[in-house]
């Protein structure tokens, strides 16, 4: 275990530590050798064990509740007693120890003898024919400390007459004083209600007084009280101080607390008797006056009379008052401690107004309710100011609209109370004013003070339904949504549910019932969150329902749509509010729908208890049977489910006497008669004439035989009602058609598959191979197209060039072909309708073009380009990488987009696919190989004739035999040639104007000396192989020319030529009537005449193969 652990532990220890407290750390007991007293201890947050230090001081006795912990008694509560024999200050400690966490909490307990007791009160004035009053004693130690507890000893409480007494003794009585048990008497606890110990109980039972007693005035007078020990050993003669006591009349002012009153007020004082809980007005009285004296003590704050007890403000502010009440008997008995009921009278100046209402919540009300409005007074420092009856308030109400909606009505003249009719729901306001005090009838104008006051009115709460009837669960299930909803209306929309007996139903939150339990009945109650005062209720029953129906409305929906069917349950012919909660089986007999579940229903109009939930999967008509569980009670109904009724033009603008044929589908579907279903079109026009078509009934025709601006016709499709469905749906579709006698414009739009960007309204480009079909278009003057103007001529041709295609035009779908002859170029179509004319220049183009299927691309190669032949020029690209790393990289010609540079990045193989923008069917693939050169290829002529010129042949080629671009990166691979004869026999250099093609590199070769040399040719790091080159002198037959007579023989010589081993003359002439060849280069003459002999040198060239020399002579 880490440190952190520890720390973690070490931290709970003592947190728990703190949990765990005792009632009180320490207590005082008192020292008798015969009485022991006690204390009740309370150790909290555990169960504990209870020792003590100095058990032959303090004992301990556990009480309350025991429990067994861990095999060991314990307990909260423990009774502490002190029962030393010795008077000596002594201590002990009290431990209690938690059975399970073995911590323990301690209280000191301190026994010491009593040296003092002194009366505790509230107060020393009673009243007659009010509660008693409580008195206890206390007691301290030598050092003034209190004990905890004197409840076990008994004591004498005394009544001792109004004298003069000091504190030592008590002197003789003067004479003519009333006895003091005529005017209070000492009750016991035991004779009234107030709570006591039991130690106090038995005290009292056995006819002592205890530490505490009660205290009741009898008559006006006074009398002294003391309590003293009842112990004639440790104890004797310690008694308290006495405490004097008066008796009196509970007479009090009205108002009876301090007043604070504006400049004029008029306040008519009044005086009350309280006896008991009741009051009685005794102002008036004749003996009111002789028992009671009302003094002013002074008239700074104004003026009393003395008669009436009106008392007048003065005319400013911050002056004040004392108004004392004197009885004259309490004055009388004791001049020199009576103390008469006195006020004070503020005079103050006006701070702000402020509004309270009577209202359950303040500022809610309800509609049709009357409420109490009060107007009070504060100055400024928000002391409340007296209403006097001079006061002048008054109160309006500032938005005119609300006048009628609030009726209100004032129940004093000076305007402090007001009792108010909401009539409207809404949020009103009231404004008050303080318009002044009335001083003789005029009216004195004080600082202008006024509030307005905001409220909520709201409907009364009404709950629907009125009544619920609750179906008795069919199987035992924990439901865990709400099945059966309380709509209320009216109040904030915030409400609080709840059920009278949760036995028989439960209500959430939101006033859904959730849960039945048994057969029975409740109330559920609905309160306003914002005031309970707006309620309502609805008496709630749970039955077993003995009825069942499904009723057939509806019984077919839209595809895409819910279909909710509604379930009737009755009881005695009492249709069931709510039963979502309810085991169904549902067979479904084929999977036309599927079922969902079930649902609350929220409309008993039809009554509903509850919807059984379908969805459709297909177009079709199915048989549902549906059981309730644990019961006999079952329905079968058929559904069905359609396709929204649909048409393929939802507007139509037809020119007049044109017609067009609207194709309906879907909608409604009738399970004896589908075809038999019409169509509904409303309203009906003499302008357009609707027609469905006699074999198909989905067919509607359209014709215009009037001009007429838009109209909108609604076309639906329905069942009729039949018991099987008394709800059938209307499936509806609208449709708008406008009829116009001509065009304004014209326009011929091709049907393209590509957004070509050389298209325009007046050109476009098109396949050379492929029909175009071009729709005729006519507009109106808004620029809407006709849907149909075939009652317009349509006339169109081909203008230039008509060699190029062949035109066709369908009149019915106002829609031209265009058939190409397999031959570029560009033609020129006219069209005109109705006198309103439109060309549209079009062009047939070839296909892409590509020189190579195949392009090879050196890997060091920087760019290498490709040439795009064919097509509109405007391509885009699609690389198809094999690999995870890309192989090329594609780079655009701003200028020239037939012209594109591919980048190699990787040795592969990869395609790719040129897409043409305008012509989306002409794509060519290219092959792209991204390789190394293996080996140089070298053609020509390797026999060379002396002061000559010949061309050799060099191509670069990859290790699958594909040639590379060398015309691309010929200064990349840098060609050396190398002779292995010196000095040179020939001079070769590089002539790119007699390329064979890209792949192909042209030398030429110039002949320096005769002789013989090998040569190598070298790019990178690959060699060519090693050629053998020849020089040699031109042929000639010597000598050139002969003249001999007629059957003579000669042998001719040959000078120079190839003298490769393998070398032969072939010798021939043309005239074999004059000579003849016999052997090699021997002839022979025949007669006279003239004949030409040619020698040839025959020989093998590694470069070309066999190679003839032709020599004349």
């Amino acid at each position: 275990m880490g440190w952190f652990q520890y720390l973690v532990l070490f931290v709970l220890f003592h947190l728990s530590l703190a949990a765990i407290r005792m009632s009180q750390p320490k207590i005082l007991l008192p020292f008798h050798p015969r009485i022991e007293t006690n204390f009740t201890l309370e150790a909290t947050d555990g169960c504990f064990t209870w020792s003590s230090s100095r058990p032959d001081l303090v004992r301990i006795d556990p009480i309350g509740e025991f429990s067994i912990k861990n095999g060991e008694n314990c307990s909260l509560h423990a009774n502490i007693i002190a029962h030393t024999k010795q008077s000596l200050r002594s201590s002990a400690t009290i431990y209690a120890r938690d059975i399970l966490t073995g911590q323990s909490v301690r209280c000191d307990v301190i026994i010491d003898k009593i040296q003092t007791i002194e009366i505790i009160y509230t107060t020393t004035r009673l009243y007659l024919e009010d509660a008693p009053e409580l008195f206890k004693l206390r007691a301290h130690d030598q050092h003034g400390s209190t004990f905890s507890s004197i409840e076990h000893f008994p004591f004498e409480w005394k009544l001792l007459n109004a004298a003069i007494v000091n504190e030592q003794n008590v002197k003789k009585s003067a004479s003519g004083t009333l006895d003091a048990t005529k005017v209070i008497r000492i009750l016991r606890l035991t004779d009234s209600s107030y709570e006591m110990s039991e130690t106090v109980r038995n005290l009292e039972s056995h006819g002592s007084l205890s530490y505490e007693i009660l205290l009741e005035g009898l008559r006006t007078g006074s009398a002294f009280v003391q309590a003293e020990f009842i112990d004639n050993d440790l104890y004797h003669g310690i008694r308290t101080k006495p405490v004097r006591l008066s008796v009196s009349a509970n007479v009090q002012f009205y108002p009876s607390t301090d007043v604070y009153l504006l400049p004029y007020s008029r306040l008519a004082f009044r005086l009350y008797q309280i006896k008991r809980q009741e009051s009685t007005d005794i102002t008036d009285l004749p003996s009111t006056r002789i028992l009671y004296e009302v003094k002013l003590i002074n008239n700074d704050a104004g003026y009393l009379d003395d008669k009436t007890l009106i008392f007048t403000a003065t005319d400013h502010a911050d002056e004040q008052s004392r108004l004392e009440l004197i009885d004259r008997n309490m004055k009388a008995i004791d001049n020199e401690t009576y103390e008469p009921t006195s006020l004070m009278i503020r005079i103050v100046n006006i701070g702000y107004l402020s509004a309270i209402t009577n209202s359950t919540r303040p500022w809610i009300f309800q509609i049709g309710s009357y409420y109490l409005i009060t107007v009070e007074m504060f100055d400024v420092n928000g002391r409340k100011i007296y209403p006097t009856d001079n006061l002048d308030l008054s109160a309006s109400i500032p938005n005119d609209l609300h006048k009628t909606c609030l009726n209100l009505k004032s129940l004093y003249k000076n305007g402090t109370q007001y009792i108010l009719r909401p009539n409207c729901q809404g949020r009103f306001e009231i404004e008050f004013h303080l318009n002044g005090m009335k001083n003789n009838n005029v009216l004195e104008l004080l600082t202008i003070a006024s509030t307005k006051q905001w409220f909520e009115v709201y409907l009364p709460l009404a709950v629907q339904p009125k009544r619920v009837l609750l179906p008795e669960k069919t199987i035992v299930k924990e439901v865990k949504t709400p099945y059966c909803p309380i709509k209320v209306l009216g109040g904030s929309g915030d409400y609080i549910f709840t059920s009278r007996d949760t036995s028989v139903v439960t209500v959430s939150s939101t006033g859904d019932l959730m849960e039945q339990t048994s057969l029975n009945s409740t109330i559920v109650d609905v309160f306003d969150k914002k005031s309970p005062e707006l309620n309502a209720s609805i008496p709630v029953q749970v039955v077993q329902p003995n009825e069942f129906h499904l009723f057939p409305c509806p019984v077919e929906t839209e595809l895409n749509s819910l279909l909710n069917l509604p379930i009737q349950l009755y009881y005695k012919k009492q249709a069931l509010t709510c039963c979502s909660h309810l085991d169904f089986d549902i067979i479904i007999d084929n999977n036309i729908f599927q079922y969902q579940g079930i649902i609350p229903s929220d409309d008993h109009n039809n009554d509903s208890c509850a919807f059984l939930v379908f969805k459709p999967l297909k177009i079709g008509i199915t048989n549902v049977r549906v059981i309730l569980k644990n019961s006999n009670l079952q329905e079968t109904i058929s559904l069905s489910a359609y396709e929204k009724l649909n048409i393929n033009h939802h507007y139509l603008l037809l020119t007049t006497k044109s017609q067009y044929t609207l194709q309906l589908s879907n909608g409604p579907l009738n399970l004896y008669d589908q075809e038999s279903l019409k169509y509904d079109i409303y309203p009906l026009d003499n302008h357009i004439k609707f027609k469905q078509d006699s074999i198909n009934s989905n067919l509607l025709h359209i014709k215009c035989h009037k001009p007429i601006q838009h109209i909108e016709f609604d076309i639906s499709k329905q069942n009729p009602i039949t018991k099987q469905n008394l709800c059938p749906i209307k499936s509806k579709i609208s449709i708008d058609i406008s009829c116009q006698t001509t065009i304004y414009s014209l326009s011929l739009e091709p049907i393209l598959h590509s957004q070509c960007p050389l298209i325009n309204r007046d050109y476009v480009i098109t396949s050379f191979d492929q029909i175009l079909l071009i729709n005729i278009i006519a507009y109106n003057e808004q620029k809407i197209s006709f849907t149909n103007f075939s009652s317009l001529n349509i006339d169109c041709s081909i203008k230039s060039q008509d060699y190029l295609a062949d035109l066709h035009i369908n009149n019915n779908k106002n829609q031209l072909e265009i058939i190409p002859k397999h031959k570029p170029g560009k033609i020129l179509l006219h069209c005109s309708v109705d006198k309103i004319e439109q060309q549209l220049e079009i062009e047939f183009i070839t296909n892409i073009q590509l020189i190579n299927p195949i392009k090879l691309i050196y890997i060091n190669e920087s760019l290498s380009p490709l040439d795009i032949q064919g097509g509109s020029g405007y391509f885009k690209f699609q690389i198809n990488d094999l690999s995870t790393n890309s192989l090329i990289e594609l780079l655009m010609n701003e200028t020239n987009s037939r012209l594109i540079y591919i980048k190699p990045l990787n040795y592969g193989r990869t395609n790719l696919i040129i897409i043409d923008q305008c012509l989306p069917l002409s794509t060519k693939t290219l092959d792209i190989i991204v390789s190394d050169i293996d080996q140089l290829k070298i053609f020509g002529r390797s026999r060379l004739e002396l002061n000559t010129t010949s061309l050799i042949y060099i191509q670069a080629i990859d290790s699958d035999g594909n040639l590379f671009n060398l015309t691309n990166i010929y200064r990349l691979i840098n060609i050396i040639i190398e002779q292995s004869l010196k000095p040179n026999i020939l001079f070769i250099e590089y002539e790119s104007k007699s390329n064979l093609d890209y792949q192909t590199l042209a030398y030429r070769i110039h002949t320096l000396n005769i002789g013989r040399t090998y040569v190598k040719f070298y790019a990178l790091n690959i060699k060519s192989n090693v050629i053998e080159f020849e020089v040699y002198e031109k042929l000639h037959i010597y000598p050139k020319q002969l003249n001999i007579l007629p059957l003579s023989t000669i042998q001719l010589m040959i000078i120079g030529g190839s003298q490769i081993l393998g070398t032969n003359i072939e010798w021939s002439t043309n005239n074999t009537d004059i000579i003849d060849l016999e052997i090699n280069n021997v002839f022979k003459t025949k007669t006279i005449g003239y004949a030409i002999v040619r020698a040839k040198s025959i020989g093998y060239d590694p470069l070309l193969g066999k190679v003839r020399i032709k020599i004349s002579t």
